[in-house]
């Protein structure tokens, strides 16, 4: 099926059905800001996360002494969603429980995914409401990935924090997270980024101090992603990989040596019958590297 298509003021997104995912974004300028999804790397460009994000405890979920069977970053990623909205600078996609998220997902939900352009920012958002007449517990993250040239140029680029981070990241060790290691990766804000970073693997940044980050080279136009009202961030990459992954999240790994019930699953949100949750961020392209101290 054809990607949904927005557009407005010379910015356009193409948005496919298959995960909800944004699949290309395009500055005025015609410059393509999202990584093209090679699988010799990565298929995958932006998959939204839903309702764990990373891997369950032994992949799998607990739910009143039942265990239920759960993909790495849940089951949305690869779900088909509805078309439910469209304008010419907005959109909006809906996945709803059914008979084979029942059988891994024990909860009746409904989950939108909505996209829209609005003051010179791409404004993605994910919503899950309780459907059900009884508490529901879910994770949602966001795992864009964006262009991040090979070859020497590589390592001029640089990850720029709205604030200095002076905590110790995390990393995923066997599928679990880990407890924090090492020092502060960007006491300063400002990451400089190689390949070495990423051979351990994700960087985990348990609340950040910061709410947004830039990404790009010095001197140059670069992308920058506002994550309000996200607790985690996840950066992630492949060596030799033409892709920067920022990804906001709501929820994490299992950490190491959690094996209870889902809902006390360390950063997973808790809803009511009737109520909603929603979390977004927002993606400037094409922008200068801010004044952040």
């Amino acid at each position: 099926m054809a990607p949904v298509v927005i557009a407005t003021d010379g910015f356009r997104a193409e948005i496919g059905r298959r995960g909800a995912e944004l699949l290309s974004l395009v500055d005025p300028t015609g410059r393509e800001w999202m990584w093209h999804g090679d699988p010799a790397f990565w298929d995958r460009r932006a998959p939204v996360l839903f309702p764990v994000v990373g891997r369950a405890a032994n992949d799998q979920i607990r739910h009143q002494g039942r265990t239920f069977p759960m993909p790495q970053h849940g089951f949305a990623p690869e779900a088909e969603f509805e078309l439910v909205e469209a304008t010419g600078h907005s959109c909006r996609l809906r996945l709803e429980a059914n008979a084979a998220t029942r059988a891994i997902y024990p909860f009746e939900f409904r989950f939108d995914v909505a996209f829209e352009f609005s003051d010179g920012a791409l404004r993605q958002s994910a919503s899950v409401t309780n459907v059900g007449g009884h508490a529901l517990a879910a994770s949602l993250g966001f795992h864009p990935a964006f262009v991040w040239s090979p070859g020497p140029e590589r390592t001029a680029y640089e990850l720029r924090f709205e604030k200095p981070e002076r905590a110790p990241i995390r990393r995923i060790v066997d599928g679990r997270l880990a407890p924090p290691a090492g020092g502060p990766p960007a006491p300063d804000g400002v990451l400089s980024l190689a390949d070495d970073l990423v051979e351990a693997g994700a960087m985990v940044f348990d609340q950040p101090a910061s709410r947004a980050v830039w990404f790009g080279r010095p001197g140059g136009p670069g992308i920058a992603v506002d994550f309000e009202g996200l607790p985690h961030l996840g950066i992630w990459t492949l060596p030799g990989a033409g892709f920067l992954c920022i990804e906001p999240w709501q929820g994490h790994h299992a950490p190491v040596g959690f094996d209870g019930e889902f809902f006390d699953m360390p950063g997973v949100l808790h809803l009511g019958p009737g109520e909603s949750a929603t979390r977004g961020i927002a993606i400037r392209c094409g922008v200068d590297a801010p004044g952040w101290a």
